[in-house]
């Protein structure tokens, strides 16, 4: 998730050896999991950490969840998919445990975008200091880094509803650097 050696993060690492974290706030439980892999620009969930995000959606059948990771599990349909989770099934057999998950947020695409991917709602967000830009007619193009939107989400929780909002705090757009494959 912080893409620096995971033995830098060792005092914040759970059972699983990753960075993963449960915050339950307002009758929600928001579930972080560390999907980074030294060395890799793909995500990676390994089976202790399914197990870990199993055992922590069956403590709360009765409470809408959200879960946060680094990377999105769903194709975006442009160059930038090459760097999504990997072997996501697993992952998303975990999700379908749970009768609530209300979203599941990634940044690391550096794309604002939303999906329904097995029937379980992904949200991404454009980053904090970068966008790519895209072309769907021309999907294996490469991106560009652009200065802006630098963005954030804030995501409302209610017991009926749950809202993504983003702000984009950087809005430039110029672009500052074609990114390699």
């Amino acid at each position: 998730m912080f893409g620096a050696d995971r033995a830098d993060w060792a005092d914040w690492a759970d059972e699983t050896g990753c960075v993963n974290h449960v915050i339950d706030v307002k009758g929600y439980r928001v579930i972080v999991l560390d999907s980074s892999e030294p060395g890799r620009v793909d995500g990676v969930l390994e089976p202790v950490q399914i197990d870990w995000l199993t055992a922590r959606l069956a403590e709360v059948p009765d409470r809408p969840v959200i879960v946060v990771l680094h990377h999105n599990a769903n194709a975006s349909h442009i160059a930038a998919d090459k760097i999504k989770l990997i072997h996501d099934a697993p992952f998303l057999t975990a999700l379908k445990t749970h009768p609530d998950i209300r979203q599941v947020i990634a940044l690391h695409v550096h794309l604002t975008s939303t999906a329904v991917y097995h029937g379980i709602p992904f949200t991404t967000l454009a980053g904090g200091h970068y966008s790519v830009s895209f072309n769907v007619d021309a999907p294996d193009q490469p991106f560009r880094a652009l200065t802006g939107p630098g963005q954030m989400a804030v995501v409302i929780g209610l017991p009926h509803a749950t809202t993504v909002l983003f702000e984009d705090f950087i809005d430039g757009n110029m672009e500052v650097a074609e990114l390699a494959d």
